[in-house]
C-alpha cells in the first residue's frame, strides 16, 4: 500500500512520455474490479458450484485484455521531443 500512489504517479508520467493520457494507468484496476464483480454475480446465480458454460466468461475477455494493452503502452519508447504533456524529463532523450 505504501508504494501504490508513487506507482500510479510513475505510471502516469511514463504514459505521458509516450503521448498518452495518464488515465490508462487506472484501467487494470477497473478491469480487475469488473472481473471480480462478474465472477461473484455468476456464483450468486449458481451457488451450488454446478457446471457453467464457458460462454458465460466471454464478457470478461475485453477486461482481461485491458491490462495487457496498458502494459504494452508502458513498455513503448517515449515520443522524441515535446508532446502535448510538455518536454521529456531528464536530459531530453525520452
Amino acid at each position: 500500500m505504501l508504494m501504490f500512489l508513487p506507482g500510479i504517479a510513475v505510471g502516469m508520467r511514463r504514459l505521458h512520455d509516450t503521448g498518452r493520457s495518464g488515465w490508462w494507468v487506472w484501467l487494470p484496476s477497473a478491469s480487475f474490479s469488473v472481473i471480480v464483480y462478474y465472477v461473484a454475480f455468476l456464483y450468486k446465480l449458481n451457488p451450488s458450484g454446478g457446471h457453467l458454460s464457458p460462454l458465460v466468461f466471454l464478457p470478461i475477455i475485453p477486461f482481461l485484455l485491458c491490462p495487457i494493452a496498458t502494459l504494452i503502452f508502458l513498455c513503448q519508447p517515449g515520443t522524441p521531443g515535446n508532446n502535448r504533456f510538455g518536454p521529456p524529463p531528464g536530459n531530453g532523450r525520452g
